[in-house]
């Protein structure tokens, strides 16, 4: 059976390729690493969930112990008979008895009565935190994280009624320490942080020898950008141990006195395992893919190389000129079919590439003709026209322009303005600096002229130091206003050696039926008035 080079190459590239498509469908390689940290973000959401447990179920003890201190009526008395050292003595036994870190008892103002514990409360502090205030104003439990000093404490507030008249309020607080986190951590195999303020509150995490430790394990900035939200996980690195790190705000925390969220850490190992064993199948797979075609190529090349050759040095000899080379391939295949047509097409190339070499000597002749043409006529024009120093218009060229811009002004009701301008004193910036930067001012000048007029306004180079424009405007203010506008372009310019210079400006407009040399004179009086009113203004004739 006879293969032709197409069939030839689907087997040797297109199945193989077919083969790791399905495969990589199958195994979805490209969403492994999202589906490992999905399963993280499920264990860190479950995690949330015995965290807010923890805190209710504390909230819960809390309140039930306030409720036993309250039935024996001995705080109520204590409080009514403002019995201030009893009340301290019977805190300090039931601190111990509780196992908690602080009890503090308020009167219905919110002023510490009695306190005991691991920490002191500053009253003033104490008056600001927004559980204390809830509590006495819904006259119901609550509980909050509260800062003390540089601890972080659990506190909830249950208020002492008597005859439905809140006379005091009890506060239960237990220290967010690494014990308490430890013995959530319990519940899960996710290491649990509390971070408040830039620093470490409490925390599950334990060193490589076992000790607890004291710094945050990820740069702040880090943390930062994960409590924000713009990742969902973030891989970090804690001694050799790799973790995915989660963060999130604590809704129980007092936003008016302090700052706190929980930060989740679980350890890669496992999922870094599974995601190994994966990966390996996949690589052993590909590399016995990439055997097989490398050695179906292999094969497939030696066979064709020798007609290839053929076909690439009969390119060479074509692509170097050497057109009408032929080539001879017997494979009785698609290769001996393009050598059939190669060598046509050779010969064919050749001749025409005769016809087109002589076609291009003589358009290139006719070209060369043209062009040197076209640059002689511009040049001519240009000599004819434009000032040769600054490009305007010349004073022949402006004049004719002119003539068409009356008919065309007075034909559609609109009026010709002419702005004779000078260079104020032009004469000491040559004598001072040269005739070199009396031209570069002159250019300047010039383009700055040609920037700010209008598409259908003239200008000209006058003579000397003197430029001439014609405006199509509809009023004489409308003028004005233009030329205002010119004047304050120049003075306002800073130039390159000279730094600033002014022009003055004279406006007549060219009446209907008049010689338009009568108006150039009243430009020319106009400009003359403006020099002798102290230069740098705009002066009317009319």
């Amino acid at each position: 059976m006879k293969f032709t080079i197409g069939l030839k190459l689907i087997i040797a590239v297109m199945m193989p390729v077919i083969l790791e498509v399905i495969f990589i469908f199958r195994v979805e390689h490209a969403k492994l690493d999202e589906t490992f940290e999905n399963l993280a973000n499920d264990s860190f959401e479950q995690t949330i969930k015995i965290v807010e447990n923890n805190f209710s179920f504390m909230q819960q003890s809390n309140i039930y112990m306030a409720n036993t201190l309250l039935e024996n009526k001995k705080i109520k008395n204590y409080l009514v008979n403002k019995n201030i050292q009893a009340i301290y003595e019977y805190l300090e036994i039931k601190v111990r008895d509780m196992n908690v870190d602080s009890l503090i008892i308020l009167d219905k103002d919110a002023n510490i009565i009695a306190e005991h514990g691991l920490f002191h409360i500053d009253a003033e502090n104490l008056k600001s935190y927004s559980l204390v205030n809830e509590a006495m104003k819904n006259k119901s439990a609550v509980s909050m994280i509260e800062r003390v000093a540089d601890i972080f404490v659990y506190y909830t507030a249950v208020v002492i009624m008597e005859e439905d008249q809140v006379i005091g309020e009890i506060l239960i607080g237990l220290q967010l320490s690494n014990r308490l986190l430890s013995e959530v951590k319990k519940g899960t195999n996710i290491d649990i942080s509390i971070v408040g303020d830039r620093a470490l509150v409490a925390t599950s995490l334990v060193d490589e020898n076992n000790q607890s430790i004291t710094l945050l394990p990820l740069a702040y900035t880090e943390y930062l950008w994960l409590l924000n939200g713009n990742v969902d996980l973030l891989s970090t690195k804690m001694g050799s141990k790799e973790y995915y790190t989660k963060a999130k705000e604590l809704s129980l925390v007092d936003k008016d006195t302090t700052n706190a969220s929980l930060m989740m850490m679980q350890n890669k190992d496992n999922y870094n395992h599974q995601l190994s064993q994966v990966r390996f199948m996949q690589v052993s797979f590909l590399l016995i893919l990439i055997g097989s075609l490398f050695l179906a190529v292999l094969i497939i090349s030696l066979m064709l190389r020798k007609n290839f050759s053929k076909i690439i040095k009969g390119l060479k000899l074509i692509s170097a000129g050497k057109y009408g080379e032929t080539i001879e391939i017997n494979s009785r295949d698609e290769l001996q079919t393009i050598a059939t047509y190669f060598n046509v097409m050779s010969q064919s190339i050749k001749e025409k590439d005769e016809r087109i070499v002589s076609h291009v000597l003589e358009l290139e002749e006719k070209i060369e003709e043209n062009l040197a043409l076209k640059d002689r006529e511009k040049k001519l024009y240009d000599k004819a026209t434009k000032d040769f120093l600054t490009g305007l218009f010349n004073r022949e060229k402006f004049e004719e322009h002119l003539d068409y811009m009356i008919v065309h002004s007075f034909r559609n009701e609109k009026k010709i303005a002419l702005v004779m301008l000078d260079i104020d004193f032009f004469k000491k910036v040559n004598d001072t600096f040269g005739h070199l930067v009396g031209d570069a001012t002159l250019k300047k000048i010039a383009t700055l002229l040609k920037e700010n007029l209008r598409k259908n306004d003239i200008c000209a180079r006058w003579g000397g130091e003197e430029f001439m424009i014609a405006l199509e405007v509809d009023s004489l203010e409308s003028a004005v206003e233009i030329t205002q506008k010119m004047r304050v372009v120049i003075a306002s310019h800073k130039m390159d050696v000279v730094s600033k210079v002014t022009c003055s400006f004279g406006i007549t407009l060219i009446k209907e039926d008049e010689d338009k040399k009568s108006a150039f004179l009243r430009a020319d009086e106009a400009l003359y008035s403006a020099k002798e009113n102290g230069r740098n203004r705009v002066e009317v004739k009319i």
